[in-house]
């Protein structure tokens, strides 16, 4: 109002709201410091805490229920307003390590889901071909035509079973010594034409009868004559002994002497010893 006095023209600061729980009646200058009750759940534990409010009401309180949330789970609990982790989703499926449906993943069995592998040879080319195998266990036997012959050109190390007509052979001389030798021939024909250089001298002492080209050079021709150096005919270039040898032997030759010497061929009887005749 109008200030008529000098009492009611006195400024009197101090909160002016009247809603606030430090309303000041005679404050006539708001000075900012009113302090306004704010209801609510004071309780930290609580999910509507509420960390401003200054006044306590404890039916705003609202405490969750821990529990599994998930209404696929076993355990699902309606009433649970935070999840704790706990659900137990149950998972069906095969849970036979040996199936080829098998699911690690399963928490319950269902035996009609597991199928399970027919093992066996799975190559439609194979003797032993199994056409309700749905697993290969390595067992196929594919036969294989063809030549085995190792010699012929075109051997085939992956054949199985021979066969002898398809088999091709290069004919030719394989020894490679001979001078008609053939590098491709994988099949020898008799015809290697093999040069024996040697002496084909059969009187020789070296005579070679392997020998196909004769070398006169190298014959060794034996020489007869006596080969005994003391006899009187000794024949120095002989080289096989004739039995012609005469060897002189200086002896006594008179029977008489009690040293006659029936082999001496030179006679010398001044070398005689006669008995003495008593």
């Amino acid at each position: 109002g109008t200030c008529t006095t000098s009492a009611s023209c006195l400024t009197i600061l101090g909160c002016t709201n009247s809603m606030a729980i430090n309303y000041v009646s005679t404050a006539n200058e708001d000075d900012g410091s009113c302090r306004l009750e704010i209801y609510g759940c004071m309780n930290s534990i609580a999910s509507t805490f509420n960390s401003e409010a200054t006044l306590g009401n404890a039916t705003a309180c609202v405490f969750p229920v821990l529990g599994c949330t998930n209404p696929a789970a076993t355990n699902y609990l309606s009433i649970a307003s935070e999840n704790d982790g706990s659900c137990l989703v149950v998972v069906h499926g095969c849970m036979n390590s040996l199936a080829s449906t098998y699911n690690s993943q399963a928490t319950l069995s269902n035996g009609s889901a597991c199928v399970f592998p027919t093992r066996g040879c799975t190559n439609s080319l194979a003797t032993n071909y199994l056409s309700s195998a749905t697993e290969d266990d390595g067992s196929c036997l594919v036969v294989l035509t063809g030549c085995m012959d190792t010699r012929a050109s075109n051997y085939n190390s992956a054949a199985t079973l021979s066969d002898a007509s398809a088999c091709a052979f290069n004919l030719g001389c394989t020894n490679s010594l001979a001078a008609n030798y053939m590098s491709t021939a994988t099949d020898d024909d008799g015809s290697c034409a093999v040069t024996v250089t040697g002496c084909m001298d059969v009187r020789a002492t070296n005579y070679n009868s392997a020998a196909t080209l004769n070398r006169i050079t190298s014959c060794v021709i034996p020489v007869s004559g006596c080969t005994d150096s003391l006899a009187s005919n000794f024949n120095q270039p002989a080289t096989q002994d004739d039995g012609s040898c005469s060897v002189a032997l200086t002896g006594c030759t008179d029977t008489r002497a009690s040293n006659y010497n029936s082999a001496a061929t030179v006679k010398d009887d001044t070398i005689c010893t006669f008995p003495v005749v008593g």
